[in-house]
């Protein structure tokens, strides 16, 4: 129904992209053994990406990747004569995912990272540095990262994209911002805090500040407190409270 407004509407995109399973899958945040280089893991991981957004492949990796070749054009297009959109899209796509491993300090071609630590790089390019390639190219009046209920997948990328949005713009959310984007939506419509999503958003922030020494205080504090190591529990919903978001 909702690629259906694509059709319908000329002003109005679309985009699905990846947010359970693949590279987002829970059980990667705690496969820390490291196990692949920086380079093969960049290499596999674009290539991956290519194959779902050109070519319409199945991915076990990257799945629920999903753009129109209306979005594709307004996206990607960079308004050459006679130009090749498949090259445009995978020099971007390359260029986003690159910055994605620079932004983590994960760009050591012959390092060897985890499971999680690819976990990070995808989430942050994903949830970061391609929505705000989108959004900065499309320059939409408006838009929204939904899922249905957009409480836990939906939540999880509005909260990443306007935590990395604030830091780079040099005006950090504060903690009970950062605390109310992850935790009021769920409160409100299930009376809960965010599920096992906030694992994943925590693994690519831990990622983040290990690099980024200039980040938050507080956001530093949150990744140590909320360290899922040695953890039954590693979310914040077993002290979550209702009245912290009030």
């Amino acid at each position: 129904e909702l690629q259906g407004l694509e059709e319908r509407h000329k002003n109005i995109l679309v985009i699905t992209l990846p947010a359970d399973g693949g590279y987002l899958s829970q059980a990667r945040t705690s496969r820390r053994t490291p196990n692949i280089t920086v380079f093969s893991a960049r290499e596999k991981m674009i290539e991956e990406t290519f194959a779902v957004l050109l070519e319409g492949k199945q991915s076990d990796l990257v799945n629920s990747l999903h753009m129109s070749d209306k979005a594709k054009k307004a996206v990607f297009s960079t308004g050459q004569p006679n130009e090749n959109l498949d090259l445009a899209i995978r020099k971007k796509v390359r260029e986003l995912i690159n910055r994605s491993c620079v932004e983590l300090g994960l760009n050591d071609n012959s390092q060897q990272i985890s499971p999680a630590e690819e976990q990070a790089i995808f989430f942050h390019f994903i949830k970061f540095e391609l929505t705000n390639f989108v959004l900065e190219k499309t320059k939409p009046d408006t838009f929204n990262i939904s899922c249905k209920d957009a409480i836990d997948r939906g939540g999880v990328g509005s909260a990443y994209y306007n935590l990395m949005k604030s830091l780079e713009l040099r005006a950090p959310l504060s903690e009970q911002e950062f605390f109310r984007a992850l935790h009021a939506a769920p409160a409100l419509v299930k009376g809960r805090s965010m599920n096992h999503h906030v694992l994943l958003i925590w693994n690519a922030v831990n990622a983040y500040t290990a690099k980024n020494k200039q980040a938050p205080d507080w956001l530093k504090t949150w990744c140590v407190k909320n360290n899922p190591q040695g953890k039954a529990d590693i979310s914040q919903e077993a002290e979550f409270k209702l009245k912290d978001l009030v």
